[in-house]
């Protein structure tokens, strides 16, 4: 059942690199939604609404809560979200997807987006949201793949030291 063994007492929780996973993560999340608010703010793109805070303020919003709901996925194992089955935990799928279309209609129903202090934006506005919303998730995606690199040429290093050492 255990693939990996358990901590050991003396051993700190964030060893083996997840302090800084946690870092980069906090990072990525901060400057996505920080350019989000800024491109919502200040910059006029092609088939997006006339920039304004309220237009910055949605699209970070949407950019921190569809991100947050997306990181689900990225965190729930050290293997690649793409190794794993989106139908092993059909619940969490359910409740991951309902979450990202609630996020949607609280900007597409107006009444509803005045209460958060949202407005409805144009569709280049929607496009920079969910492609600023990936970005975490692709960073913890590279960062996965080059820790499981980086174990894999440990390990083999390992084999090597241990080949040598009986010759």
């Amino acid at each position: 059942i255990m693939y990996r063994k358990p901590i050991g007492r003396e051993e700190s929780f964030f060893s083996d690199g997840l302090l800084y996973v946690i870092v980069q993560q906090m990072i990525v999340f901060s400057l996505v939604t920080w350019i989000g608010y800024y491109l919502g703010a200040f910059v006029h793109l092609p088939g997006g609404t006339a920039p304004s805070h309220l237009v910055g303020q949605t699209i970070s919003f949407l950019i921190l809560g569809w991100t947050s709901i997306l990181h689900i996925f990225t965190v729930r194992s050290r293997k690649s979200m793409f190794k794993r089955s989106f139908f092993d935990n059909p619940p969490l799928v359910i409740s991951a997807v309902a979450m990202l279309v609630l996020f949607a209609l609280l900007v597409l129903v107006p009444p509803l987006g005045a209460i958060f202090g949202l407005k409805p934006i144009g569709w280049m506005d929607w496009l920079v949201a969910i492609g600023l919303s990936l970005v975490p998730s692709i960073v913890a995606e590279v960062g996965k793949y080059l820790d499981a690199r980086n174990h894999i040429t440990r390990y083999k290093d390992r084999i090597l030291r241990h080949r040598v050492s009986e010759d």
